[in-house]
């Protein structure tokens, strides 16, 4: 599973969970530059282990609402953050793409990456990934 911010006038960042037998493995990716005219950066990169009860939890509430949320997605005002969630499995790729998600165009959406960000704040301690959830979680509200 994968999930892209990419927040108009802050750091972009890339999550990717990679399960295994005891839950999974997080990576964060921070990205330095988001503008067109250059190209994204590595800024700065961290990972670390979640249990699995962590990891089933956001599977409930996060990925398996990937293939509704795409489903059922309306666009909303191309401005702000642009997001994507991504499944992988079997070689099939299921991604929803979100592009400043409001609660009276695309609830489902907005109450998935609500409990994206939420998850991922429980999930690190680590201070730059926190200033970034807290960034992108402005852009939502």
């Amino acid at each position: 599973y994968q999930i892209l911010f990419r927040p108009t006038f802050d750091e972009s960042s890339r999550i990717t969970f990679v399960e295994h037998s005891g839950g999974a493995l997080v990576k964060y990716v921070l990205f330095n530059s988001n503008s067109g005219d250059q190209p994204l950066d590595t800024s700065y990169y961290i990972s670390h282990h979640i249990s699995k009860t962590d990891y089933i939890v956001m599977l409930h509430e996060v990925f398996r609402k990937i293939g509704s949320a795409a489903q059922n997605h309306r666009n909303g005002i191309r401005d702000g953050i642009w997001m994507e969630f991504s499944e992988f499995h079997n070689g099939d790729t299921t991604t929803v793409q979100l592009s400043n998600p409001q609660k009276t165009v695309d609830s489902l959406s907005v109450t998935m990456t609500g409990n994206a960000l939420q998850l991922l704040r429980k999930f690190t301690s680590d201070t730059l990934i926190l200033q970034h959830l807290r960034i992108v979680e402005k852009y939502i509200q």
